[in-house]
């Protein structure tokens, strides 16, 4: 009882706070994701749940992002409880979608497969050839998808900086997608159009689809019935054998790992995680051949950065017995690591770093720099006023620019 009158007064709270020009579809927004949060029963949730349902597509058919986006910045202020429900159930409504088709119903889902991929050159992305396109497409269907599925492809390899960048424009894409599924015509997208992907030593790429299938069939190949039924390692095993040949043509030059497809938005987070371990490996690589040194002659500097509490990690690197930061790499925090970050440490060896899913001072181990200096306070995250880049602590606590010497080129090159 006494956790419901705290529901109901935070709800009312919300209420209270709400502007008369804060739009009426966000203040319904907030108001469902509040009483969904509070909700005690699955019959109590699935009422609130239907109803934000109902409201979602509206949004994002119109294209009112504007909206949504004001929900979710009312709901993290002041309910940060109630804004991981709404967010969560306005990801689903733009990536998943159900749909009639020669008068039946069919179930689509935008699926991501991402790829880590790490090099000395530049890594590629935009425009596949249409019969690497539809090579990529055949083993999507026979290795992850159920054997019941239309799937249609997109004829590019997606940077970070390239994916769909708020839910309507997921939305918008995964119905583009899901009509060539189910028409099986080719998908038309303008790759020239594209923004340019961000230059990087180490970063993922993205191949995106649209599986379809008839409302309640399997969508994914573990999803089937015993006899068929292919577990998530035994798929992500085969589409990785399967798909490594035709994947390095269109990444020449490019080390990489493949990661199991699946829906969007987890398999972006998924990759956003497991990319960290391969940025930092290479960024070290990088070091050892620009500089024409051993790992041993480095030393890397650890400071926790975030506004109100430790959000990433920036690690710079310097040469041993010198203080100036020579290169840098961001190493985010996600979900429980960064609620579980300790400023209380006090063991080099059992610090926040183990918050990671990977200890990154084991890491930096591995590579073979064992100069860590690790600051023990929180900095502001701070950036270049002129390029944007990260600022990072230098040896003394010092917030600095991250620079290399001027006679190492630091572009990277074509493969060729």
């Amino acid at each position: 009882m006494q956790a419901a009158e705290s529901n109901l007064s935070v709800y009312l709270f919300m209420r209270s706070r709400m502007s008369k020009y804060f739009p009426m579809d966000a203040k319904k927004l907030v108001s469902l994701a509040c009483a969904l949060f509070a909700s005690r029963c699955h019959t109590e949730d699935r009422f609130w749940k239907n109803r934000i349902e109902a409201l979602l597509p509206k949004l994002l058919r119109n294209g009112h992002q504007s909206v949504l986006d004001a929900a979710l910045e009312q709901l993290q202020k002041n309910h940060p409880g109630a804004c991981s429900v709404l967010a969560e159930l306005a990801e689903a409504q733009s990536e998943s979608f159900t749909f009639e088709h020669e008068g039946s119903a069919w179930d689509a889902v935008l699926i991501a497969a991402p790829i880590l991929v790490w090099t000395r050159y530049s890594i590629p992305s935009g425009a596949l050839k249409p019969d690497l396109t539809q090579t990529l497409r055949s083993h999507l269907q026979a290795y992850v998808l159920a054997q019941n599925t239309q799937v249609a492809v997109a004829p590019c390899l997606y940077s970070i900086d390239q994916l769909p960048d708020d839910h309507v424009n997921v939305y918008r894409f995964a119905q583009q997608l899901g009509q060539s599924a189910c028409t099986n015509a080719p998908v038309q997208i303008a790759a020239d159009d594209l923004p340019q992907a961000a230059s990087a030593l180490a970063d993922p790429r993205f191949l995106l689809a649209v599986a379809a299938a008839p409302a309640g069939m399997a969508l994914f190949r573990w999803q089937e019935e015993r006899g068929a039924h292919a577990g998530r390692d035994a798929c992500l095993a085969r589409w990785a054998e399967q798909g490594r040949a035709p994947l390095a043509l269109a990444l020449p030059g490019c080390e990489f790992e493949c990661l199991l497809p699946d829906a969007y938005y987890s398999a972006c987070r998924n990759a956003d995680t497991r990319i960290r371990t391969a940025v930092l490996r290479t960024a070290v690589r990088y070091l050892q051949d620009a500089l024409a040194v051993d790992a041993g002659d480095l030393r890397a500097v650890i400071g926790g950065f975030g506004e109100r509490h430790v959000e990433e990690y920036r690690i710079g690197f310097t040469r041993r017995g010198n203080a100036e930061v020579l290169h840098g790499i961001v190493w985010p925090l996600y979900g429980e690591e960064e609620a579980s970050f300790d400023l209380s440490y006090t063991n080099m060896e059992d610090g926040p770093e183990r918050h990671s899913n990977v200890n990154i001072i084991d890491l930096l181990k591995e590579t073979g720099i064992h100069e860590i200096r690790r600051h023990p306070h929180r900095f502001e995250p701070e950036y270049c006023d002129d390029c944007g880049a990260p600022l990072y602590a230098d040896p003394l606590g010092e917030i600095v620019h991250a620079g290399m010497p001027e006679e190492v080129e630091t572009a990277q090159p074509r493969f060729h």
